[in-house]
């Protein structure tokens, strides 16, 4: 058997002067190998050498330390840091989802509860409406369910007023409260689905928010009016 200075001498004569670098490794594999039982008690070297084909290449690298076989374990541990890193992700995301979807559902309630509750007009008249007086609320679920729905048709109220008052609103506006407060998007990831800036659609939520408001305070104040002229008439 070859001494680890033969070893060396060989790997120098055949490299020449082509790469010092791939001699020095061969040197350090050699140094390695009075470690070896050190090195198999490390917990990635653990789990790496637990793939018979890894555990069959390190030690051939170990034994026979040519560039073929450095470069064959070099390809090993990539491979294995590369899965292992996904898993890592993945099992991470799996115990982190239900947490972050709790929050996001949390926020978009919040938020939903702050536009509910407003007045459908800015006076300072007390006894008028909010925007949760028209949403009927005869089925104990989340309003947020009643007000924004499905693709087909976002607001599947069977309130007259407010079905009008949507039926204004552009296919962008409606689309925008639909990935907005239904899917959870921020107004950034909703850009990107337009293609447009984070500010741009913040612009248009807010705008819309506006328009449905007012139209929601005209047609009170129209039915007020109406019912008003009746009791006069």
């Amino acid at each position: 058997m070859k001494s680890e200075s033969s070893i060396i001498d060989d790997c120098c004569c055949r490299t020449s002067n082509k790469n010092v670098l791939v001699v020095n490794v061969f040197r350090e594999m050699m140094q390695l190998k009075t470690r070896l039982s050190e090195i198999k008690q490390n917990p990635v070297m653990k789990e790496f050498l637990e793939d018979p084909d890894n555990q069959t290449t390190f030690y051939k690298a170990i034994e026979q330390p040519t560039e073929k076989n450095l470069d064959a374990l070099d390809e090993k541990f990539k491979t294995f840091y590369r899965i292992n890193r996904i898993i890592r992700y993945l099992s991470g995301f799996i115990r982190r989802y239900p947490i972050d979807y709790d929050k996001r559902v949390k926020r978009r309630h919040a938020r939903y509860q702050l536009i509910i509750n407003k007045p459908l007009s800015h006076t300072n008249d007390e006894s008028q409406n909010e925007i949760g007086d028209l949403i009927s609320d005869d089925r104990s679920i989340d309003p947020l369910e009643q007000l924004i729905s499905t693709e087909q048709s976002i607001f599947p109220i069977s309130n007259e007023s407010l079905n009008k008052a949507v039926k204004q609103l552009s296919p962008k506006q409606a689309k925008i409260l639909q990935l907005y407060y239904e899917k959870g998007f921020s107004n950034k990831a909703i850009g990107l689905f337009f293609g447009q800036t984070e500010q741009n659609i913040s612009y248009w939520h807010k705008k819309t928010l506006k328009q449905l408001k007012e139209t929601l305070g005209n047609t009170r104040r129209e039915l007020n009016e109406a019912s008003t002229q009746r009791g006069g008439d």
